[in-house]
């Protein structure tokens, strides 16, 4: 989960390739008329990269990215791994 606000789903550009998670994206500063003077700015505006790397038992063919409020939230699937089991010889 990761706070964007002020980045639209279409500046966003969410991949995966093997265990790397790459997240890039455009923050896209609003119109400053010209002859105003900006004292003050607490958002950072321009283009932002993010790399994560990730667990091998997620479920990478089942990824899901939902942006909602400025919030961008990725969800991958754990895939279940089958516990271990004793298997039982028969005699024949």
């Amino acid at each position: 989960m990761s706070t964007i606000a002020g980045v639209k789903a279409e500046d966003l550009d969410i991949s995966i390739d093997d265990q790397t998670l790459t997240i890039r994206g455009m923050r896209k500063k609003p119109y400053t008329p010209e002859d105003s003077d900006v004292l003050l700015e607490e958002c950072f505006w321009g283009e932002f990269y993010r790399e994560l790397t990730i667990n091998e038992n997620l479920n990478v063919a089942e990824i899901r990215a939902d942006l909602k409020d400025g919030v961008l939230v990725i969800q991958i699937p754990v895939i279940k791994v089958v516990a271990q089991k004793k298997i039982k010889v028969n005699m024949g």
